[in-house]
């Protein structure tokens, strides 16, 4: 036994474990866990450095303090074993030692209870990737129930929630589901969260408080859409023109593989048989030319840090339908553009206003000459955010070149609707959120809300042109934390004379 001298505080240490052994079992485990290290320590070296000690013991109370968990019999499910074998947090002080201590790895919390299924899920796969992780994460367990310090700090109303913490800080992540600050779900594959908590550690590490981060293999079977597009964690700002033209670059590519495979799909005797006039495939190959030379600039002012082209799937089987998915990818090009203009500097703001300018002829053409549809909305272009592009641009990409640098985004949940039926929308979307919810209506510059009641919203009367919607948790403004599931894209056509103000 080590006992004497400075290190005298191990007896008391010991002491005061023992005082706890009438709770349950599992402090018999984590008592003999303690001593067997200690012994084996003193058997190897019988002058052990106080200061060693001291380390082991600092460690010992913060990854196994004595408080005792309630005996299984009181819960109708007996902890999962892995549990035990995860360090346990068992005060308020213990939470913020283990989020101070770390310099260089990201904090990893589940909060709730041993007892409970989702957590017993999420313990299991936290303690199979603990080890694998270990060099840039720790991963410890807190009952919110001996502990209730954080339960109205950090919201934890959900059974099971995992959060992230860096160097004395929360780590925002943003995953789609409503909720911007941490994982509420079970989760069984482990892969899946080695990515989530790389990522989270990845963007940490570059000062990013905010995560936001999508995989296609990790959250596919939570969201309605899919995605191969390589993405990074970021804060909710772009931190560079670099990464704008990243965003433009494969938005670009998207249009111009769009109008190149369709433009092979159909010859001029399809676009004829369709009812187009001649001419009308002749314009579209400019476009096809247009969007190429966006590309070939964009990569060019990219050089090394271009992306490639992406694998694609679009959902058209003739001529008209192309047409018409034409407009929209063009109307979104258009918002897209007009969106990103904030964060432009001096040296891109002209190139980029002159394809914003060349994406809103494309669109108007295509609305009125081949739709024959009004050729603008309103006296304002709608301008949509970075993340709502992508996520109407998300369902068209399959897959994306492992080489491609990673892209500072992730898709919103889907939004699908159907209407308008006297005046109201039915709309199908899926969230975690149980709160009050709006149907937001961006058009032009204006943002307009209609209440959702059992998932109908009644629209306003006067809507005109193209409308993108999205669902949303507050009812005066949108933002991606208040963003539930969306955009979706309305169409409300309205003739020459019609009043267009």
């Amino acid at each position: 036994m080590i006992v004497g001298g400075a290190c005298d505080f191990l007896l008391d240490f010991r002491i005061l474990v023992f005082g706890s052994l009438s709770c349950v079992p599992v402090c018999m485990l984590r008592l003999f866990v303690v001593l067997t290290a200690l012994f084996n320590n003193n058997r190897a070296s019988s002058s052990l450095p106080c200061n060693s000690i001291r380390d082991t013991y600092i460690t010992i109370t913060l990854l196994y303090g004595s408080t005792c968990r309630p005996p299984p019999h009181h819960h109708p499910t007996p902890p999962s074993r892995m549990s035990y074998f995860l360090p346990h947090l068992p005060s308020g002080w213990h939470v913020d030692e283990a989020i101070k201590s770390e310099e260089d790895r990201v904090v990893v919390i589940r909060f709730g209870h041993d007892w409970d299924s989702q957590c017993m899920t999420m313990d299991e796969t936290l303690y199979a990737v603990s080890e694998k992780v270990q060099n840039f994460a720790v991963i410890y367990l807190c009952d919110i129930t001996e502990v209730p310090d954080f339960n109205k700090m950090y919201e934890l109303y959900d059974p099971c929630t995992v959060m992230f913490f860096y160097r004395n800080k929360h780590i925002m992540i943003d995953l789609g589901t409503g909720n911007n600050n941490k994982i509420n779900w079970a989760m069984d594959n482990k892969q899946e969260l080695i990515d989530i908590i790389e990522t989270v550690y990845r963007g940490a590490s570059k000062g990013r408080g905010t995560i936001m981060q999508y995989f296609l293999a990790v959250l596919a079977s939570f969201f309605a859409v899919s995605a191969a597009v390589p993405l990074l964690p970021r804060a909710a700002e772009m931190a560079n023109a670099t990464e704008i033209l990243q965003y433009a670059l494969t938005l670009e590519h998207l249009e111009a593989t769009f109008y190149a495979s369709g433009l092979a799909k159909y010859d001029n005797a399809a676009f004829t048989k369709a009812g187009f006039p001649s001419w009308v495939r002749g314009r579209f190959a400019q476009i096809s030319q247009h969007e190429a030379g966006h590309v070939d600039f964009l990569t060019k002012a990219l050089g090394n840090e271009s992306v490639a082209a992406c694998n694609y799937s679009f959902p058209h089987t003739d001529p008209a339908s192309f047409a018409a998915l034409a407009g929209i990818l063009e109307g979104v090009g258009t918002s897209a553009y007009l969106g990103a203009a904030h964060f432009l500097t001096d040296t891109t703001l002209t190139e980029a206003g002159s394809i914003l300018a060349t994406e809103a002829r494309h669109a108007a053409w295509l609305h009125s000459a081949v739709l024959k549809q009004e050729p603008w909305s309103g006296a304002y272009e709608t301008p949509l955010d970075l993340r709502q592009v992508f996520s109407l641009a998300v369902p068209f990409i399959t897959s994306c070149p492992s080489s491609n640098p990673a892209l500072p985004l992730m898709a919103f949940p889907t939004l699908k609707f159907t209407g308008p039926k006297n005046g109201a929308v039915t709309l199908d979307y899926q969230t975690n959120q149980t709160g009050d919810a709006f149907l937001a209506l961006f058009t032009g510059v204006n943002t307009l809300f209609a209440p959702i009641v059992n998932k109908t919203a009644k629209l306003p009367s006067n809507l005109q042109g193209t409308v993108y919607a999205v669902v949303s948790s507050n009812g005066s403004a949108v933002s991606d934390d208040t963003t539930l599931a969306g955009p979706a894209i309305m169409q409300f056509p309205f003739g020459a004379d019609a009043k267009n103000p």
